[in-house]
Formats: C-alpha cells, structure tokens, sequence
C-alpha cells in the first residue's frame, strides 16, 4: 500500500482482531459508514436495507484494500428475522465483493422481542448451512437468549465493549466475564473482547481466559489493513503486525484462529474452515 493509499480517507472503519496467544492480526472488522449526503434533508433509511447495505459496503471496502484476513461484519437479529429474502440479498453483496461464507463472520448483534426468536435461529441455522461462521454480539447486555449460542451463533461471543471494559474495576462485572467465559469454552465456542482502551483491560480479559480483543489498546482508530502497526512503546498492549501469517501455532490452554480448520474445539480449533 502507497502512503497516498494510506492517506485517502477509507469507505469504511477498520477494527483488528488481535490474538493474545500469538500477537497477530487473526481476523478484521468492517464497518461502512452512512449514504454520501446528497443535500437538503437527509432522505428516510429503512433499517435492514441500510443493514444490507453497510454490510456489502464494508466487504467491498476490504476487497479494495486486498486484505486475505476473514472479514467480520456485524447485522442486527432483527435484519435477520426477515428471513430468506435478506440471506439471500446479503449472500449476493459479499459474492459481488469476492467473498466467499466461509472466508465471512457474521456476528448477530442487538436484541428482539421474543415472538421473533424462532426467525432469527432459522436465519442463523441458515447462514450457517451455507457456509458463513456465526457469532452472537453484546452477550452480557444484549436482550438475547444464551441459548441461541447453541442453536446457531456457536462460532463466536462477543462480549458487550462496557460490560469487558468495566471488568477490572468492578469485581461483579469481572466475574460475569469469568462465568460467560467458561460457558463458551465449555460450548467450544470463541470468545471477542472488543473497545478495551488500555493495557491494564486487555491484561485483565486476558487474565479470566479471554485471548481475541479489539479496541484503540490494540490499534488507532485510523488503522487499515496493509499499515505499519503503531508503536509498542506508545501503547500498552501486543504489537498489531501490517500482515498477518496464514497460520499460527496452537496453544493446548486457549484457541487459536490463525489457521484454516474445521474442527471447532477451543484447545485446537481455528479462525477460519
């Protein structure tokens, strides 16, 4: 990447997905900001078409800057709880920007009222079937059951950014982290600590078996794939490499995702099929 490429102002925000284990980029999430302005007063945005729409936005947004890591992308339960229609529209936005399900995690965020539960696991049951890694997002503040961790969002939980970034100065909130950590290990499920903002958060997640984080700890906001990482001097945390390798050694205590596997066990599973 050029520093003009560097400098020219990204269609989408970049977060890094750091591995604990082995300091390395595993995965990156994308998120693609609103509609360009058109004048006048801003036009009325139905929310699943502006859900669809930001999800192809920043998966093409990652094609353009080449990047071989999985794409994470975050859609709310209640986009999904339209059913086929929005899976279908949805699998078309990543194929038009070169992604293929398996190469995609699709992290389930927000809740919804109970009558839309059953659409919502068909929908994830279906991403799954077709290849996509599913994950369930704000666990621990989301108004969603545990149990759809278990239906259909088995590949990830990721935490609620507060609830992990309030963890080492309220003990309550520490041993909520502790206890749905457990319960993912226990159902071989990942678990994401995102918005940790200083060494001592990541140092603390890490400490009650958390080994994926994200957050400014990890990198600035300005971050993009294909740049310098920042300097470990300035920040309390592991080193965030331009690249990352196609693989990583596996730690018998934690998962690693920087290889490609299908088998989902924590102590040997990987980040993606």
């Amino acid at each position: 990447m050029s520093a003009v490429d560097v400098l020219v102002p990204a269609r989408a925000v970049f977060h890094p997905v750091v591995d604990l284990g082995t300091g390395t980029v595993v995965a990156v999430e994308a998120h693609a900001g609103p509609p360009a302005a058109t004048g006048g007063l801003p036009p009325r945005v139905d929310p699943v078409s502006e859900d669809l729409r930001r999800a192809a936005e920043a998966a093409r947004a990652a094609a353009d800057l080449r990047t071989p890591l999985p794409l994470q992308i975050g859609l709310r339960a209640e986009t999904l709880a339209f059913g086929d229609p929005v899976l279908a529209e949805l699998h078309q936005g990543f194929a038009g920007a070169g992604r293929r399900p398996q190469e995609i995690i699709i992290c389930v965020t927000g809740g919804f009222p109970p009558a839309q539960r059953a659409p919502v696991a068909a929908a994830l049951s279906a991403l799954r079937r077709a290849g996509y890694l599913v994950g369930l997002g704000g666990v621990g503040a989301a108004h969603a059951p545990l149990d759809l961790l278990v239906e259909g969002a088995s590949y990830l939980l990721k935490l609620d950014p507060g609830l992990a970034r309030r963890a080492p100065s309220e003990p309550r909130r520490s041993a909520l982290v502790a206890s749905l950590v457990e319960l993912a290990h226990r159902l071989e499920t990942h678990v994401l600590a995102p918005g940790l903002e200083t060494g001592e958060q990541v140092l603390h997640l890490r400490e009650l078996g958390v080994r994926l984080v994200q957050g400014p700890a990890l990198a600035p906001p300005e971050w993009r794939p294909g740049m310098p990482s920042p300097s470990p001097s300035r920040r309390a945390a592991p080193r965030i490499p331009a690249t990352a390798p196609t693989s990583a050694p596996v730690s018998r205590s934690s998962p690693s995702p920087a290889s490609r596997c299908r088998t989902p066990r924590p102590p040997k599973r990987c980040w993606t099929r």
